[in-house]
């Protein structure tokens, strides 16, 4: 894998998207995305409608633990407000 690339998954289907890729998912399908690999990723998100702008945003302002990962019950809480929920 290319250093930051994500997985996502919607489906049986999964994609990795490295440097340059553009992932669209239509709204209301359910996915996923992910960072499996070694290497951190970054990536630019646009969101419509922008309700999800704010859900992103109140996951950013959640406390962390010393590793710096988010408490999954604030997660939860964080997705019940807008309507999101776990695919498994």
């Amino acid at each position: 894998m290319t250093e930051g690339t994500l997985r996502f998954t919607s489906e049986d289907e999964s994609a990795d998207a490295g440097a340059g890729a553009c992932v669209t998912v239509p709204a209301g399908t359910p996915h996923t995305f992910f960072n499996p690999f070694a290497e951190p990723a970054k990536f630019l998100c646009t969101l419509t409608p922008d309700l999800y702008v704010k859900y992103f945003r109140d996951l950013s302002a959640l406390p962390v633990d010393e590793q710096g990962l988010l408490d999954l019950a604030d997660i939860g809480k964080a997705m019940a407000k807008y309507a999101t929920e776990v695919i498994r």
